[in-house]
């Protein structure tokens, strides 16, 4: 992906999460910490005799570590300004259906930038602060638009911006389309609710159940003495026997990753916010492999 769509994508996610600072210190700070904790992490390795094959991995992994934090961090933080904003839209639409006809656009603008609208009404603080520096009511709402990217907060921004544009009054729209928010925002929480057994399950199945009995089977494996059978010519040779067990070692810890990634995104997408699949996993890998070396150390 070319460099400057990254950074134009790093910039909007920047401004949606009303960050002071760019593109651009994001990415030196990260690198900046990135350097400091491989360095860190190589020193404390390289002092306990660790082979340099891990040494390199844990160098390059805790580079690219600060990085991942921040980006995680601005992802959920985003997000949760996006769902705060698209909870104060019917809110909103229902105080704009109560203006008399007539009612001056930067009056109602005003009205929907007060703070009781919490981050909705910075995002119209804003585009009163645009219009006052001389941008076009069109324009300066497009941007709250821009900037939300939510279909129910450009949904009432289109409603404003067409009673203002036409001079109709929209007021009995404005509330039929709140009570139509209204009743989307009880249908998920019903639905999310309902999904509420199932996604707990599959985290902690993930998280706990599945790599603790993969571990404790792992542990029993490793204890059973079955070096009677070399002598017998039964089954492998025990060069064979270490290399199999091993390998099988190595795969459990793939497959306990996949399984901590694929079961994030899993109810991450049943709640129909993919990016926090992303802090899921996050939590649930680490947990489920620091379970399955637990296991299998009892």
């Amino acid at each position: 992906m070319d460099s400057r769509i990254v950074t134009r994508k790093l910039e909007t996610l920047l401004v949606a999460c009303e960050s002071p600072q760019t593109a651009g210190v994001f990415l030196d700070r990260s690198i900046r910490e990135g350097a400091a904790a491989a360095a860190a992490g190589v020193v404390a390795l390289w002092v306990l005799q660790t082979p340099m094959f891990y040494i390199t991995c844990a160098g390059a992994g805790l580079f690219f570590l600060p990085a991942f934090f921040r980006f995680l961090f601005l992802l959920v933080e985003s997000d949760r300004r996006r769902k705060q904003r698209e909870e104060m839209v019917p809110d909103l639409l229902l105080q704009a259906s109560v203006f008399p006809p007539g009612t001056p656009i930067m009056k109602l603008i005003s009205y929907c930038a007060r703070s009781d609208f919490g981050f909705l009404g910075a995002e119209f603080f804003r585009a009163v602060t645009e219009i006052e520096r001389g941008a076009s009511v069109e324009s300066a709402l497009g941007a709250v638009s821009r900037r939300c990217k939510s279909p129910s907060v450009d949904r009432a921004v289109h409603l404003i911006v067409l009673g203002y544009s036409t001079g109709c009054d929209l007021s009995e729209t404005f509330r039929q389309t709140a009570e139509d928010l209204l009743e989307t925002q009880s249908i998920l929480r019903e639905r999310s609710a309902l999904l509420w057994v199932e996604k707990y399950t599959i985290l902690v199945a993930g998280g706990v159940v599945v790599p603790v009995v993969l571990g404790l089977l792992s542990g029993l494996s490793a204890d059973l003495d079955v070096s009677a059978f070399s002598t017998l010519e039964i089954g492998a040779s025990s060069v064979d026997r270490k290399s199999l067990s091993e390998m099988a070692g190595i795969g459990t810890w793939i497959y306990l990753i996949e399984y901590g990634v694929l079961a994030s995104f899993f109810v991450a997408i049943q709640e129909g916010r993919w990016k926090r699949g992303v802090l899921y996993a996050a939590v649930l890998v680490p947990l489920g492999l620091a379970g399955f070396w637990l296991a299998a150390g009892w």
